[in-house]
């Protein structure tokens, strides 16, 4: 209807109207990739450019089509990253975090033993039994303990309950940095996390391995890919 009111008036052209809206869009367009890097809205609006291009029937753009569908071709070859979905599994990995299971907060309890220094082929002395229990005297009172690895530091209470906020702190802002397209912050974020969970958390458990292989796998994803230039 405004068209049509449009052309109505007095020394309007219909198509200086339609070249200037097809102007305009296309203005917009580089505008939505520049500040948004919304490549798909982008798309649609060139698309509907090109379309109000081609309901003028003029000859002479013909070249300006040509620009404008491989400025397209172009933008269409940049990889789609998926926003909803990494989102959606980055809360997912939030929900699961206070149910991981983390370092013991207190040192596990280590059966004593008694190192025998005779030596258990020969045939024992007088002097042999004494001293066995000379050291099962002093076992009594003394414990040596032996560790084939070092016993992980203890989380207290309060250590934990600000660990499991850290994390979600960490992929809160690895959300955020999704959406803006911060490719640098939403890796160092994934990757913090990656190493707290394996400094903290217990390896062995099943809800750990799927959380760090979710966290890796999405820690490979290009959510800054490089947009060409479609100002032509």
């Amino acid at each position: 209807q405004n068209a049509e009111r449009i052309a109505q008036l007095p020394g309007a052209d219909r198509n200086d109207w339609l070249l200037a809206e097809a102007e305009y869009l296309l203005r917009l367009a580089n505008q939505r990739l520049g500040l948004e890097k919304d490549w798909q809205g982008a798309v649609a609006i060139l698309v509907a450019a090109d379309n109000v291009l081609a309901e003028t029937e003029n000859p002479l753009i013909s070249s300006v089509r040509q620009l404008l569908a491989k400025e397209l071709q172009s933008l269409r070859a940049v990889p789609a990253v998926d926003l909803t979905g990494a989102v959606a599994r980055l809360q997912a990995v939030q929900d699961q975090i206070n149910e991981l299971e983390w370092m013991p907060r207190t040192l596990p309890q280590v059966t004593a033993t008694v190192k025998d220094v005779a030596d258990p082929e020969a045939a024992p002395t007088a002097w042999d039994k004494f001293l066995s229990k000379a050291l099962a005297g002093i076992g009594t009172i003394v414990r040596i303990r032996e560790h084939d690895q070092a016993l992980p530091a203890p989380l207290t209470p309060d250590q934990h309950y600000y660990l499991q906020q850290n994390m979600n702190l960490m992929l809160e802002q690895a959300q955020v940095a999704l959406v803006r397209q911060q490719d640098v912050l939403y890796k160092q974020s994934i990757g913090r996390t990656l190493g707290w969970l394996e400094e903290f958390s217990i390896v062995k458990s099943a809800k750990t391995a799927a959380v760090k292989e979710t966290l890796v796998e999405l820690s490979v994803w290009n959510v800054s890919p490089e947009f060409p230039e479609i100002s032509g």
